[in-house]
């Protein structure tokens, strides 16, 4: 969920976190047919940072219609929606907690 948050905000939320914040540097791409591509860099400065990309979609329908064509086939073939342990809040409780 991403929601805009003005500073005092951020502040608070910051101050409930048990360990330093995930960084989180996003890239985003046009593909055809009007989707984005975003690529992630995970805690980039530290040895469990790591990247992944997503595309979102209007469905979950559409996302299971759509198929990465050309050069994104093999760059997009790792589908780990939904799956343990590959969440964000997962990631959280390998690193930080």
């Amino acid at each position: 969920v991403e929601v805009d948050v003005d500073e005092g905000r951020y502040l608070r939320l910051m101050a409930m976190l048990s360990g330093p914040m995930i960084e989180k540097e996003q890239r985003r791409y046009s593909l055809p047919g009007g989707l984005t591509l975003e690529v992630n860099s995970v805690d980039p400065q530290l040895d469990t940072g790591f990247f992944y990309a997503e595309v979102e979609f209007s469905s979950e329908e559409s996302a299971h219609a759509w198929t990465p064509s050309g050069a994104l086939t093999s760059y997009l073939s790792h589908e780990v929606t939904g799956q343990p342990g590959e969440s964000m809040a997962a990631y959280w409780e390998r690193t930080r907690e």
